[in-house]
């Protein structure tokens, strides 16, 4: 997603045809008019209509009309991805930076809710391959997405917060709230969580 007020910086992502969520530190105005790249190459414009805050640093908004096919919202993880991936410690994860580089890093672990601390952290990982495609986040990162894949679905875990290895308030842990949110601001789009069903759980 581009957003002309701050360029490739501080960017957003979809979580549904007609939500967006970004990180709430800087914000994107209501009224700010987006682009999205589409799979067939493709660059479809909406405007942001008007947004809610959940937690410490996400915020929902709700676009103008809905988004085509050819750009795909991102799932979350469910509530149970413990389950399949523990706490996630040295998983791999992606993101772009603000000049659109891939950067892979791996994480240290995803925090469960604490009113203390709910920021989940990544760092440079152990792999010697991996390591050479890795980059610090540094200020003007602030925002954008990082992923985790699975098969070939996009999975969001957090936005970008703080430096270093790339800080973020863990998505999963206010699905309800971002569900309600997105409720509130237009009814009838649900928010996606990546099916793991079909993989083996740990400790079976």
């Amino acid at each position: 997603m581009y957003d002309p007020c701050h360029g490739w910086h501080m960017a957003g992502t979809a979580i549904s045809r007609r939500h967006i969520v970004c990180a709430n530190h800087f914000g994107i105005p209501d009224g700010t008019i987006l682009s999205f790249m589409g799979t067939n190459g493709c660059v479809y414009t909406r405007q942001i209509f008007r947004s809610r805050v959940v937690g410490s640093d996400i915020r929902v908004s709700v676009l103008d009309q809905e988004l085509p096919e050819e750009v795909t919202p991102a799932y979350l993880l469910p509530t149970s991805y413990t389950n399949y991936i523990g706490n996630a410690e040295y998983v791999p994860v992606v993101t772009f930076d603000q000049n659109e580089r891939l950067i892979v890093a791996e994480l240290t672990g995803l925090k469960p809710y604490s009113k203390r601390t709910n920021l989940s952290t990544a760092r440079c990982p152990e792999n010697g391959l991996r390591s050479e495609f890795y980059a610090e986040v540094v200020s003007g990162d602030s925002g954008n997405p990082r992923f985790m894949l699975v098969g070939n679905k996009v999975v969001l875990l957090y936005l970008m917060w703080k430096g270093g290895g790339g800080q973020g308030c863990f998505m999963s842990n206010y699905i309800i709230e971002i569900q309600s949110a997105m409720d509130i601001l237009c009814q009838g789009y649900q928010l996606q969580t990546i099916d793991l069903s079909g993989f083996d759980q740990l400790n079976r």
